[in-house]
């Protein structure tokens, strides 16, 4: 950590107009820029669609709304199985159009099993152990979600895969185009029906997966005899993705335990408290990983991060974490509405922990391109503890306000666990690569 701070102050001391110039024109910068642009958009939008249900609904029907989407966020990735992850990884390495487009057939073939799979094991979930859920509102709720939960798999498959493939164009499109269509669709619903949980859960999902289908369609996968690839796709999932997806196994119930249990030791109006004021981090977030998915691609070549990212990511962070936090009333009322400053003394824990959550973005995204899959499965073991024991200690301690404190404290430690591993990727790519050249010298 000590070594990054001399870094950054370094570069800051030399930074003038024609370097700042270069950052901003490359091509990875554009790239950058345009997937962050179209994820502020997206933000925007998505507080449009808070503003309509906020201003619709009851707050404990937001806050059953707000439940069940954090449930689905919670549960999504466990059914990946490492194949989304291990295709990006083999996406990053193909330069052919061609080669990249029968990639994409064998992982579509694979994410309709997945998303089919989620869907089917979540309604039978939700109608056999009904039981498990808080009130009749999150039931009803959860019957919707759980039909039409393949959207979350296929958003998690596009903002896995094309990150690998560098179509970080099509991600852009389907961030803006998804938002858009929920915004429409809820917006003529409130002109001729009165809104309720289902309504609002069945429309958002349903403009995910309409939205993610298009963008499948535009990518032009070869679906002709897809599983000839599969033997290659196995055995990297077996090396690298497995290896990944078993930490996450233990590690993504853990890393959104804390808000799933607030109606049970607060309310479900808690929840919706929560769930504006977390929405106000997500720009911090996104931001950072505008900027390292864009730059998936560059990692798999690259031995470590480049000076420029690291100080571009912590300005990003610096500034947008200011505005959120001292701006906070003003976007409360711009997404919700006045009952819902209640959130304002909850923001200072979750902006500090949206910082440290987007200041580890780059150095997780080059582990994840040029690290091993077993050091990755370490650090979302180790992360996963974190937020297991904060959040039964916290959250049933002090509710809402716990959950809050442990987002902030749990994103902290996952911040030093990934520069760890960033460490140890560095270290193992150095020596993969003196490895190679004295292989070459040898050979000569």
């Amino acid at each position: 950590m000590l070594q990054v701070l001399q870094r950054l102050t370094s570069l800051l001391k030399n930074l003038n107009f024609t370097k700042l110039s270069n950052l901003i024109s490359s091509r990875e910068s554009r790239r950058a820029i345009i997937l962050y642009s179209s994820q502020i958009l997206s933000i925007v939008l998505a507080f449009l669609s808070q503003k309509i249900n906020t201003n619709f609904l009851t707050k404990d029907e937001f806050g059953a709304v707000t439940w069940c989407t954090h449930v689905l966020i919670l549960l999504h990735p466990l059914f990946e199985f490492g194949f989304f992850l291990s295709g990006a990884k083999l996406l990053s390495g193909i330069t052919e159009r061609y080669e990249v487009r029968r990639m994409y057939g064998l992982l579509i073939v694979v994410m309709s099993i997945i998303a089919m799979m989620f869907s089917v094991f979540l309604s039978a979930l939700t109608f056999f152990f009904p039981e498990l859920l808080s009130n009749e509102l999150v039931y009803k709720g959860m019957l919707i979600s759980s039909t039409f939960a393949w959207a979350y798999v296929l958003q998690f498959f596009l903002q896995t895969v094309l990150q690998g493939s560098g179509d970080v164009y099509y991600l852009s499109v389907y961030t803006i185009a998804s938002r858009l269509m929920t915004v429409v669709l809820l917006s003529v619903w409130i002109c001729l029906l009165k809104l309720n949980v289902q309504v609002s859960l069945l429309l958002n999902l349903g403009a995910m997966g309409f939205t993610g289908l298009f963008i499948l369609v535009r990518l032009k996968p070869i679906l002709t005899n897809p599983f000839d690839l599969y033997p290659i796709l196995k055995q990297e999932n077996k090396e690298y993705g497995w290896q990944i997806y078993i930490g996450k196994l233990v590690s993504v119930p853990a890393f959104q335990l804390a808000p799933v249990m607030i109606p049970y030791f607060s309310s479900i109006s808690a929840s919706a408290i929560y769930g504006v004021a977390s929405n106000l981090v997500v720009p911090m977030v996104q931001a950072t990983q505008s900027i390292s998915q864009s730059m998936f691609k560059n990692f798999s070549q690259q031995r470590k991060l480049k000076d420029r990212l690291v100080i571009v990511n912590l300005l990003t962070l610096l500034i947008i974490g200011s505005v959120v936090y001292i701006g906070a009333p003003f976007l409360i009322n711009l997404s919700s509405n006045e009952t819902f400053q209640q959130a304002l003394p909850y923001m200072f824990p979750l902006v500090v922990g949206g910082f440290f959550q987007g200041l580890w973005q780059p150095f997780h995204q080059f582990s994840l391109a040029r690290g091993k899959g077993e050091w990755m499965k370490q650090q979302l073991i180790w992360g996963a503890f974190i937020d297991f024991f904060s959040s039964i200690i916290l959250v049933p301690i002090w509710g809402l306000e716990g959950a809050c404190w442990q987002f902030c404290i749990s994103r902290f430690l996952r911040f030093f666990l990934s520069l760890h591993n960033y460490s140890k990727t560095v270290k193992y790519v150095a020596a993969m690569e003196s490895s190679k050249v004295i292989t070459q010298i040898a050979s000569h």
